[in-house]
């Protein structure tokens, strides 16, 4: 098979790894694979940019502060469905013959929704929805906003990502009912990584086509078994106290990123009772050393931007994992804190409790901060009672949620649309 995925980055971010693992692992069975991007994050194998002298041409650091301010402001003002630039994108992918088209983010502005659908005419098409941006007028995550169930007529969020200038989600959820009403016609199918979004999109009414797929994103483990976690050598390397409580946060951004929660961490930390014992670790900000700083009665890390090898240490070193994320669908970041055998506390919200069942974590049914805090104490003073619930944490990583089932289903997926493909006659 040939199966061309296309999404907003080429690396970084949960919906870039999903679709990058998948085209290495097409490529490792002998299938034709590539990945087509927008935004270069950096040089990986199997990985091409849509518009290539766009792409040379962000490498200028000076010409690169006037284009992506100038396009963000052109995103911002008009939407993201439409490019006219996308026909050049139509014919290259015509001329690369895949018997499959693969879609994942779409958003920011690169993408054209209807030469999208007319492709779809041709090519077997799916679509990956890593977040709500298709199901609303603009927003990745709705959060407390129902206005998509009346078809976001007016939005009171434009400053939301993906934001807006002026009031135009209406229209812009109009031409994504149309291009869905389209990809449904040509059985276009729509896969999502959780239940909670499959039913998102089922509410909305949007969705006229055939069954949404629901399939779990995986993550790639090292050994079939785990091994026992030294926290002893692992706090010494990275020179943690030995005594200590860790807990982490985890965030692409850090604390800075709103959607993520560490606003909600940090209120809960501040009222936290003296004498409990706890440093919080932040992973994911833009400094360049490990600061430490005061948080109330505790000890706060900030770790700055890790290599995947460095925080797999941080994460098995701790002993929680805090996620008061605000908005998520199936996070990646859930999965691999389970994975590494440390207690998971995480906030109700997406497909969280899809991930975190009783037995093998955490969820707090509030993102509110005292909510948290008294969760905090809560775990902190049974500590101990958590060993068994990480160890069927991981268990149920290895059974539900790995990267080799998660390519497995995809691929019975992809054989599936292949007929859909020889039916029509594949045309590209």
């Amino acid at each position: 098979m040939r199966i061309l995925s296309i999404n907003q980055q080429n690396i970084q971010g949960g919906a870039a790894e999903i679709a990058l693992g998948l085209t290495q692992g097409l490529d490792q069975e002998g299938h034709g694979a590539e990945l087509w991007y927008f935004w270069e994050m950096g040089k990986v194998p199997l990985t091409k940019p849509l518009f290539g002298a766009f792409n040379d041409l962000r490498h200028n650091k000076y010409f690169n502060k006037i284009i992506t301010p100038t396009l963000k402001n052109i995103r911002s003002y008009y939407g993201d469905v439409d490019n006219p630039f996308y026909l050049n994108v139509e014919k290259k992918i015509h001329q690369w013959k895949p018997e499959i088209l693969h879609l994942h983010n779409l958003h920011g502005g690169w993408v054209d929704l209807g030469i999208t659908a007319r492709m779809a005419k041709s090519i077997p098409t799916i679509i990956t929805l890593h977040d709500e941006w298709l199901n609303t007028g603009h927003c990745g995550f709705s959060m407390e906003c129902l206005g998509w169930q009346q078809a976001c007529l007016t939005c009171p969020h434009l400053d939301r990502y993906v934001s807006l200038k002026r009031d135009i989600a209406g229209q812009l959820r109009e031409k994504k009912k149309v291009f869905l009403n389209h990809l449904s016609q040509h059985n276009g199918v729509l896969v999502t990584p959780s239940l909670w979004l499959k039913k998102r999109v089922m509410d909305s009414g949007l969705w006229k086509g055939r069954e949404i797929h629901v399939i779990p994103n995986g993550i790639k483990l090292k050994q079939d078994l785990p091994k026992p976690i030294n926290k002893k050598e692992l706090r010494a390397k990275l020179g943690l106290d030995q005594d200590e409580k860790i807990g982490i946060f985890v965030a692409d951004g850090g604390s800075s990123n709103y959607f993520k929660g560490y606003d909600i961490l940090r209120k809960a930390c501040l009222s936290l009772p003296p004498n409990l014992g706890l440093t919080l670790l932040v992973a994911g900000d833009d400094n360049k050393s490990p600061q430490s700083q005061k948080l109330g009665n505790i000890k706060e890390i900030r770790l700055g931007f890790l290599n995947a090898e460095k925080l797999q240490d941080y994460l098995k070193a701790s002993d929680f994992f805090f996620y008061p994320t605000k908005a998520d669908n199936f996070s990646l970041a859930i999965l691999e804190a389970m994975a590494s055998g440390i207690f998971v506390v995480v906030s109700n919200v997406g497909g969280n409790e899809e991930i975190v069942t009783p037995e093998t974590g955490l969820v707090v049914g509030s993102c509110d901060a005292l909510v948290w805090r008294d969760a905090i104490v809560k775990i902190c003073h049974t500590k101990e009672k958590n060993q068994d619930m990480t160890r069927k944490a991981q268990e149920r990583i290895r059974e539900s949620f790995t990267y080799e089932l998660m390519l497995e289903r995809y691929m019975n997926l992809y054989q599936r649309m292949s007929k859909i493909g020889d039916l029509k006659g594949n045309q590209c």
